[in-house]
């Protein structure tokens, strides 16, 4: 039993060691960091912008490589997230009942 329970520790460890590597590379990569505080004002502009382009049905425009990479960057934000609720939680499942 204890060696099965090793064997597990030692896999997760190493999992998670990978895991964490492939993160630093994809941060590496993308630039990934606090944004400036210009940053702001600029996603304000963006925002109405995106209001705007929907109230038009511009968003119908969009090439698949646009679309793909949108996505691509909403499933980002969406997995911070969801690391930041866990992380906050201490908890993978629920919250902790104390």
């Amino acid at each position: 039993m204890s060696r099965q329970l090793t064997a597990l520790v030692q896999k997760t460890i190493y999992g998670s060691k990978v895991a964490g590597h492939i993160f630093r590379e994809v941060a590496i990569k993308e630039k990934y960091g606090p944004p400036p505080m210009t940053a702001l004002g600029e996603a304000q502009q963006q925002l109405a912008q995106m209001v705007r382009n929907t109230k038009d049905l511009k968003f119908l425009d969009y090439t698949v490589g646009e679309v793909a990479y949108k996505l691509t960057q909403g499933f980002s934000v969406y997995v911070f997230f969801t690391v930041g609720q866990v992380i906050g939680r201490r908890s993978i499942v629920g919250f902790e009942n104390k």
